[in-house]
């Protein structure tokens, strides 16, 4: 039995791409389920491109094209991630230096000089061999610069406390804007020329076990918004995979394990990925990895060795730079696979901060970046590290985290950080010798002393 794909709701095109499918029976003329929908789990309408072969774990956060971007090669760079916010560049109606796209029989329009900064951004990218990680962001209406796709788009119980609002999928309108956007995104850089370069990855909103904070759907158990996320993960994979036949999405986590919180509509990360590998179970599996955040415990401090909350157990409160072993062994033993292969791991915005420009606090970020490489290098679970931010930027709260200093610096703009040494080193043959001061820092005498074994305090999934 086969029926047509894209179908009509409510007297608007839907695409069944997106829909779930119930087995139901008949009694008495009523129709009764009895099974939960699922989703496809197979999907064959995307290019094959050829696969990404990885140099280095190295990689870069918030990479923007610039006239650095001649770090991709003097670094080892191997992946990149950047923010897409849709609001930026999505429109309703037509206007100057606005580009016209069809979805489902309706026109949208794209912000041209919005596109065209992504272009130049995710062609550099592909011109250094570089693998790219979009991460979707959605604005709230108070913060769009179109208020009306703001306010389609928005969660309708969205609070103000999210600097992001969860998608609304609530409405068929908003739902189809929501599609339009991705689909505008994937057909463009997933281009069998690659004319505009390419997205490999499709990191789904940001740090989504802090909802309230980041990814706002107002008052949720966790059950209540992952249900809405999953929607939402889905719509990012099935779209990507129209134009590419082996798109993966993330969820991306913040390094709060199972920190129990106190503030509302926030949850422990281990919860969510139990959460999502149930949906999976119930509704049918997808190619979904892991973008996590593993700062150290206090953000302010490069210190990581010193957290007191990130222990080895498999129940620690924190996972950073200190615990990477647990991260590792949860994705290798505990962590649902997908088609019988570990999922992806990236550890995909961190860095150690450094607390200012002088040289005692640039030699201290540098020794925390050491200490994180070399914990990074030591797991193999563990696909790439990204360092974010790549350039100290005004709008990360006081966070100074980046391999660069300020552009707008009075004394040394765009000024590499010793940490931009380690980085370009790590991995090399001048590793040893440049990693060599971060010894004294750190308090040990050889690197086997930052080495743990792991716990096991959790139970692990596949044991239930």
């Amino acid at each position: 039995m086969s029926v047509p794909r894209i179908a009509t709701y409510d007297g608007r095109l839907y695409d069944r791409v997106y829909s779930r499918w119930f087995l139901a029976y008949r009694s008495n003329g009523e129709l009764y389920v009895c099974s939960y929908g699922r989703y496809t789990t197979k999907t064959c309408t995307g290019h094959r491109f050829s696969p990404f072969v990885s140099r280095t774990k190295k990689g870069l956060g918030d990479f923007k094209y610039n006239h650095l971007h001649t770090d991709l090669e003097e670094l080892g760079i191997s992946y990149v991630s950047f923010n897409i916010r849709l609001n930026n560049f999505l429109r309703l109606v037509p206007g100057p230096d606005r580009m016209p796209f069809e979805y489902n029989g309706r026109t949208y329009y794209a912000d041209k000089r919005k596109i065209e900064k992504y272009d130049r951004t995710i062609r550099c990218a592909a011109e250094h061999g570089v693998n790219v990680s979009a991460i979707i962001l959605v604005y709230p209406e108070l913060w769009s610069r179109h208020r009306q796709v703001g306010r389609m788009l928005e969660h309708p119980e969205y609070e103000r406390c999210g600097a992001y609002t969860m998608p609304n999928l609530t409405d068929i309108d908003s739902t189809n804007l929501y599609a339009a956007a991705l689909d505008f995104l994937a057909a463009r850089y997933n281009r069998p020329d690659g004319r505009y370069g390419r997205i490999h990855r499709w990191i789904v909103h940001n740090e989504v076990n802090s909802g309230n904070v980041w990814t706002n759907a107002g008052n949720k158990t966790l059950v209540e918004f992952m249900d809405i996320y999953v929607k939402s993960m889905r719509m990012v994979y099935y779209t990507a995979r129209k134009y590419d036949a082996e798109a993966e999405v993330f969820i991306s986590l913040d390094h709060c394990w199972n920190e129990k919180y106190v503030e509302p509509n926030c949850y422990p990360a281990v919860e969510v990925m139990d959460t999502l590998t149930a949906y999976c179970r119930a509704e049918g599996d997808f190619k979904w990895g892991v973008a996590i955040h593993t700062y150290p415990e206090n953000l302010l401090d490069p210190k990581s060795w010193l957290d007191k909350k990130a222990t080895h157990a498999t129940d620690t409160p924190y996972i950073t730079f200190k615990n990477l072993e647990v991260l590792d062994d949860w994705i290798k033993h505990s962590a649902s696979p997908y088609e019988r292969k570990k999922r992806t791991l990236l550890l995909s915005e961190q860095n150690p901060n450094s607390m200012d420009y002088t040289d005692g606090a640039l030699e201290e970020q540098a020794a925390g970046l050491v200490y994180a490489w070399k914990k990074t290098e030591a797991c193999d679970g563990i696909d790439a590290y990204f360092a974010h931010s790549w350039i100290d930027a005004r709008f990360e709260g006081g966070l100074k985290t980046g391999l660069r200093k300020y552009p707008d610096d009075p004394d040394d703009p765009w000024g590499a950080k010793p940490s931009w040494r380690v980085f370009r080193d790590a991995g090399t043959e001048n590793e040893k010798q440049t990693f060599e001061f971060a010894k004294k820092i750190i308090g040990i005498s050889s690197w086997k002393e930052i080495g743990h074994p792991v716990e096991k305090t959790l139970k692990r999934i596949s044991d239930e």
